[in-house]
């Protein structure tokens, strides 16, 4: 005997009526540094170390003046900055200085002539801290701050004995060589001139013998 009805309806699996979500992090880490270091890393020296008399030892010198006072200047600002110099003239770091003075901040920069000649100190210094601009740069590259430069100079200043590439005698010791072969000249014509006359004056006249 077969049942008397069959149930009207499949019986049904209820559905959330959301999906859940993922969430997702409102903000980013970041990973970057807060701040830049102050100066950059200093590299080792290159070259055999170098001894040099520095009154005697002709020298190119850079001046220029930074919008700063001496001391808001970063931790290492001279020895960075000689480093640099000479890095670039490529010869060994102890024949380059560095020096700072009142007056906002007045710095010398002076590049020995001991590697490396004058004639090629100066032509690499014009080329890379020969102006305001250029010297913005430089220190950029040295020390890791851009400053605002002015009043640039430049110039070579001569060593009181012969450690450069110069070659000749001063001005001084030409002007006594040319002084000296004249008198020497003149006091040479005038013996000249009185063995001559003494040669052609006439002799004492004798009285004739009978």
């Amino acid at each position: 005997m077969s049942p008397s009805a069959s149930p009207s309806a499949s019986p049904t699996t209820p559905t959330p009526s959301t999906s859940p979500t993922t969430p997702t992090p409102t903000a980013t880490p970041s990973t970057s540094p807060s701040s830049s270091p102050t100066s950059s890393p200093t590299k080792a020296p290159t070259f055999a170390a170098v001894s040099y008399s520095a009154a005697a030892t002709t020298s190119h010198q850079s001046t220029f003046t930074l919008n700063v006072n001496p001391s808001d200047l970063p931790s290492g600002f001279t020895t960075n900055t000689a480093n640099e110099a000479c890095d670039r003239v490529n010869q060994h770091r102890d024949a380059c200085t560095c020096t700072t003075a009142a007056g906002s901040t007045v710095v010398t920069l002076t590049i020995y002539a001991v590697g490396a000649s004058i004639s090629t100190i100066t032509s690499v210094a014009a080329a890379n801290f020969g102006s305001n601009a250029l010297v913005a740069t430089f220190l950029q590259s040295a020390v890791g701050v851009t400053y605002t430069v002015t009043g640039f100079s430049a110039e070579t200043v001569e060593g009181s004995s012969g450690d450069d590439d110069s070659s000749g005698l001063s001005t001084g010791a030409l002007v006594g060589i040319i002084v000296g072969s004249v008198v020497g000249v003149a006091l040479i014509g005038v013996v000249i001139f009185l063995l001559v006359k003494k040669s052609g004056s006439p002799k004492g006249s004798t009285a004739p013998e009978y």
